[in-house]
Formats: C-alpha cells, structure tokens, sequence
C-alpha cells in the first residue's frame, strides 16, 4: 500500500496538520447565504498546535431515492 499522500499545514500557524480520521469532522455553512441556497458541508480539522479550525474541503451527500419496490437507487 502506497501511503505517499501530500502533507497539510495549518492555514494560521504553519504547522503540519494530524489528517488522523480521530481529528477529522464535518461543519455546515450556516451563514445568511445558507438559508437560501441550501446547506454545504464541509470536512473539517483542528490544529492541533493552535487550534484553528481548517477547512480541508467541500463535502457532498448522498442522495438516496426510493424506487416504487421500495429498493434504494443509488443516484
């Protein structure tokens, strides 16, 4: 297995980040613009040396739809 993945640092102190799945968590926009268009999610880490929240990226749900069976359908 091949681990070589690009390292991330803080976007405030420039320390490098723990990308750990135990630091990782997902925030919803809930600004002004948010209630209109609806929510976006996005992954989410904290610095562990100043502890700043980063953004690490936009995060996009899955839509489940139910068919007349009643069997999910994936979209």
């Amino acid at each position: 297995m091949n681990n070589n993945f690009k390292k991330k640092c803080c976007s405030f102190c420039n320390k490098e980040l723990n990308l750990s799945l135990k630091n990782h968590y997902i925030v919803i926009d809930t600004s002004s613009s948010a209630l209109f268009n609806g929510n976006t999610y996005y992954d989410a880490i904290d610095c562990d040396n100043c502890g700043k929240q980063n953004i690490m990226g936009k995060r996009y749900i899955k839509i489940v739809k139910k068919d007349e069976k009643d069997e999910d359908i994936d979209e």
